[in-house]
């Protein structure tokens, strides 16, 4: 029987880290910064780059294209035609170059931006320049259960320095917990697996900085596992953004516990869920 074989193009966005794909080994390209802060106010310039570089071993060209971007409430990348964004795209007023690079194993080569606000601008403003290897990959994936049936997985990854204008004084911040979910399992050892998920709203039109953190307390108070979420997350005006995390391999006798949920968002006070969970016998 003749093995068919179908296509299927998947694009790969990488924002904040450069993570692979479902196993799938990548082009080695950094991209540093891979976001900017700028604080500046209306009629105001600012200039700035960052750096492209070819961590591999073979000669790699790059696009660099302008878009604007939004995320989604799981903090998902999604790409948007510049000016969608409207009186909150950076698109219209950012210059960049190179358009586009091509890079020697082991090289680097600076991306320079500039852009100037209009003297009628408020509030903040954000873009982002998505840099594309020219090549793509295509990786062979059996299908599962279908014999003689496999595909041809064309990957695209790309790599995106973003950029915020935020006001020299933007409003006072402020957000709250919406909403908190707890889901509980019992390993095959005995062990307790804990999925909690904060909801947290954006209640300003301003971008927020996030830190987030769980922890799990027994009854006397006693903290029994806590994680902390390793990067600022970002929030953007009046969006939801839900925050999760799994505790694994938890020791939790039967009794009360208090689980919590905490968002910094950089106020002047933080924004918390809790959840009072019983383990049975």
């Amino acid at each position: 029987m003749n093995r068919e074989s179908r296509v299927v193009t998947a694009a790969v966005v990488l924002v904040l880290f450069g993570v692979g794909a479902c196993g799938i080994e990548l082009p080695a390209i950094s991209v540093a910064p891979l976001v900017a802060w700028v604080e500046l106010g209306p009629g105001g310039d600012y200039s700035g780059s960052f750096t492209v570089s070819n961590l591999g071993q073979e000669v790699t060209t790059l696009n660099i294209a302008l878009c604007d971007f939004t995320l989604t409430e799981t903090g998902g990348f999604i790409t948007l035609d510049p000016g969608t964004l409207g009186e909150r795209s950076l698109s219209p007023y950012l210059r960049y170059s190179p358009e586009r690079l091509t890079l020697e194993p082991g090289e680097a080569r600076e991306v320079s931006y500039s852009f100037t606000l209009p003297p009628e601008a408020t509030g903040p403003h954000w873009v982002a320049l998505v840099v594309t290897p020219e090549a793509t990959q295509e990786v062979e994936v059996e299908a599962e259960g279908g014999e003689g049936l496999g595909l041809t997985v064309q990957i695209e990854a790309s790599y995106a320095f973003t950029l915020i204008q935020r006001p020299p004084n933007p409003p006072t911040p402020a957000g709250q917990v919406v909403k908190m979910e707890v889901k509980g399992a019992t390993a095959e050892d005995g062990s307790r697996q804990v999925m909690v998920a904060v909801a947290f709203q954006n209640l300003v039109e301003d971008v927020l900085r996030c830190k987030v953190y769980f922890e799990i307390r027994d009854a006397q108070g006693t903290t029994i596992a806590s994680y902390e979420m390793p990067e600022e997350r970002v929030v953007l005006p009046g969006a939801l953004r839900v925050f999760t995390h799994t505790f694994e391999g938890l020791e939790m006798p039967p009794g009360e516990y208090l689980i919590l949920g905490v968002v910094d968002f950089g106020g002047d006070y933080l924004a918390a869920g809790q959840y009072l969970a019983t383990v049975r016998e």
